[in-house]
């Protein structure tokens, strides 16, 4: 992955860095085999494969992220209960108009 460019603080370049490399993984003879494409030249399937992992990796937080809450909450019945948003829609268009992606309504 490149570094921030002149002019370009390191936030904003977080912001909108994406991975330059995504794995795939084939099953050669029984044996996982792990494939890096570059995601500009990546063929589709490569490209879906990587998204789909990624989403099922993300909806396992948002799983696990709400059981630690409800258990912390029911463990400690005595404390203000730990609430956390789970709608991050809004969070999502901030860092994009923040990051000049897209435009403010």
């Amino acid at each position: 992955m490149r570094g921030p460019s002149a002019g370009e603080d390191a936030l904003e370049f977080a912001a909108k860095a994406v991975r330059a490399k995504s794995a795939n993984v084939a099953d050669k003879d029984g044996v996982p085999l792990f494939k890096w494409a570059d995601i500009d030249d990546a063929r589709l399937c490569m490209s879906k494969g990587a998204c789909n992992r990624n989403a099922a990796l993300l909806l396992a937080t948002c799983y696990a992220l709400p059981m630690k809450v409800d258990h912390y909450n029911d463990a400690h019945p005595g404390q203000e209960p730990i609430q956390v948003p789970f709608d991050l829609s809004e969070d999502i268009e901030d860092l994009k108009i923040a990051n000049g992606l897209e435009e403010a309504a």
